[in-house]
């Protein structure tokens, strides 16, 4: 989630340090795609970016997000600010990420196929690998932070989510086919009302999606709530997000 400062927003500490949590969850072996929906300022992007470096992880494509053009715009220009002005672990390793911005309506399919393909050609692009040799290329990585404002949404958010999962097989599986277990954080900082929150059990079956509750702070002073949606036929062999995690 982001939350105002003096001047412009920040990240809330305690969504980047539960982001921090999370991607301990993938694989170490593998660099990871990564994409925000409703990327608004682009600044979860940016922090899940910086996380990612500093853990030592590698990026095969990061994408920003949003069906208006001027989000996008502010997107860039965050980016451009903070490859520029600020200096932090694996900044100079931050500019040589490939990075996307993609107008993206959920619940449109051609768009979501559309990032998909762009996606792939950057990463394939920056590795020098066949696109023929990658299927089922999804995103292992889904971002989104206060993007539910109505239950309208609902269905075609978790419709994009669903398009944009697909398990992304391993290429060094020698006998049997190995899957990267794509996840998608939901951060929010206010509560969703009853609608949403059947909108969101109905899209999760719909979808065969296991929802998870690993964080909930809204009580709190600027608290949060982060929730995951995995796969549900990746469940059993994905990592384990949490012990303290609450599936529903």
């Amino acid at each position: 989630c982001t939350k105002p400062s003096r001047d412009n927003y920040t990240c809330h500490e305690s969504a980047a340090c539960r982001l921090n949590h999370i991607l301990k969850c993938f694989p170490t072996d593998l660099p990871l795609s990564v994409a925000e929906l409703g990327a608004g300022c682009g600044l979860v992007t940016l922090a899940a970016s910086q996380a990612l470096l500093a853990r030592g992880r590698g990026v095969r494509c990061v994408a920003f997000t949003d069906h208006d053009p001027w989000a996008l715009d502010r997107c860039r220009e965050n980016l451009d600010l903070t490859l520029s002005q600020y200096e932090f672990a694996g900044g100079a390793a931050m500019k040589s990420i490939p990075f996307l911005f993609k107008n993206l309506s959920w619940g449109d399919d051609t768009e979501a196929s559309e990032l998909l393909q762009a996606a792939l050609e950057c990463a394939c692009e920056e590795t020098n690998e066949d696109e023929s040799g990658h299927k089922n290329y999804g995103f292992d990585l889904l971002l989104g932070s206060d993007i539910v404002y109505c239950s309208e949404v609902v269905r075609p958010l978790f419709l994009t989510v669903s398009r944009l999962m697909t398990p992304r097989i391993r290429p060094d599986a020698d006998t049997a086919p190995s899957h990267m277990s794509p996840q998608f954080i939901m951060a929010q900082s206010f509560s969703y009302d009853e609608d949403a929150e059947k909108a969101i059990d109905s899209a999760c079956d719909e979808f065969h999606l296991v929802r998870c509750l690993i964080l909930d702070e809204l009580s709190k002073e600027e608290g949060v709530k982060i929730q995951v949606f995995s796969l549900q036929e990746m469940s059993r062999v994905g990592h384990s997000i949490s012990g303290r995690s609450k599936c529903v």
